[in-house]
């Protein structure tokens, strides 16, 4: 009797832990790559999703790319870095569980600037407080040696930032001829991510829930101002108002219910 009860015992935890395990290998974890207009993200992401690249045009649009890890799968959404593609970025926020952030290092202080203070309007956004994210340096092989990741992550503050918006942070040179550095990141995202897992899952339903609420309230306001426009008269003198007041008195005591 023991003997059975100790077999059952057994294979129950065995079975559980399969079916964990099973569960963390089909895990899929969403991943927004970003970053300015021709800094290497879709060629980061050709490399995630191990294909080759024909096409060098920059993007305009959304790429979407499959990373398979050893214990879960990543899917990548890259949106373009032009300045129209830029005011699409928010709508990807409320869906990511991390993200990957590129920044070329071969351009000048100007620019490298404009970069980070984009990286800044990002991060502090409702949506991405709180998250993951991989700060990845592209075309390190095209800059010297004089150019560290401390010297980036001193300079632009990465401590405070992170602190300030409840992140964690990790900078990575990416050298498409040395890749041990981008998938080490990849690695680092992605165990964060699972370590977190359940309360991010909770979080993406709950900002979902948030960002359908505005629309629908923004939607709303813009019908509403679209009636008021449509039906409102051009213009009404005084006589014209007191005698639709005799005529409708709730005309001088209005009041909208919403």
């Amino acid at each position: 009797m023991k003997l059975n009860i100790l077999k059952c015992f057994y294979c129950c935890c065995t079975c559980w832990k399969k079916r964990n395990t099973f569960d963390l290998e089909r895990r899929e974890l969403n991943i927004l790559l970003l970053g300015m207009k021709s800094v290497g993200k879709t060629e980061v992401g050709y490399i995630l999703a191990g294909k080759k690249r024909t096409i060098y045009e920059t993007t305009n649009g959304v790429q979407c790319y499959k990373t398979r890890l050893p214990k879960c799968s990543l899917a990548i959404t890259e949106v373009g870095g032009n300045r129209q593609s830029e005011k699409l970025w928010h709508h990807y926020y409320s869906r990511t569980m991390g993200l990957i952030y590129c920044y070329d290092m071969s351009i000048d202080d100007q620019q490298l600037q404009t970069s980070f203070q984009l990286l800044n309007k990002i991060v502090s956004h409702q949506f991405m407080r709180g998250k993951v994210m991989l700060l990845v340096g592209t075309k390190s092989d095209l800059v010297n040696d004089t150019i560290q990741l401390y010297d980036i992550e001193n300079r632009f503050a990465l401590e405070n930032l992170a602190n300030k918006y409840f992140m964690k942070i990790k900078t990575i040179h990416f050298n498409p001829n040395k890749l041990e550095s981008l998938w080490n990141g990849i690695e680092w995202l992605a165990n964060n991510i699972n370590i977190n897992y359940s309360n991010l899952k909770n979080r993406i339903e709950n900002d979902n829930d948030i960002e359908k609420t505005l629309k629908k309230q923004q939607q709303k306001s813009i019908k509403f101002s679209n009636r008021r426009a449509k039906t409102a008269p051009a213009s009404i003198n005084s006589s014209q108002h007191r005698r639709s007041s005799l005529i409708f008195p709730w005309n001088m005591h209005h009041t909208n219910v919403f």
